[in-house]
């Protein structure tokens, strides 16, 4: 987690992962990412009643959110330190270094 990077601080960065969980090509790096979640490749709703597959760490986020929101669910609120914490905890190893990609357990 870094701190005094953003307009809003503690934040958990989120980015994107591909097929082969390593970092997509597109995602942001360095050491203020906390994980990586699926976000490449991703079939989404579309407009029209159609489907798109999209290439973007909106995906990844909305991921990580959803597993945060379930775990609130499941295990009431908590402050954000501790849900960050379980997050890390719950995320993978991927298949290239310092790569840590959540598949939400719950």
């Amino acid at each position: 987690i870094c701190t005094g990077t953003t307009a809003y601080s503690p934040v958990y960065l989120v980015t994107a992962s591909n097929k082969t969980d390593t970092r997509a090509t597109f995602a942001n790096f360095g050491p203020c990412v906390d994980l990586h979640a699926p976000g490449d490749g991703i079939t989404s709703t579309w407009i029209n009643n159609s489907t798109n597959t999209l290439r973007t760490t909106l995906a990844s986020a909305a991921h990580v959110a959803g597993c945060a929101a379930k775990y609130k669910q499941v295990y009431g609120d908590v402050p954000p330190p501790t849900l960050f914490s379980w997050l890390s905890a719950n995320a993978v190893p991927g298949a290239a270094p310092g790569v840590k990609i959540l598949y939400c357990p719950l």
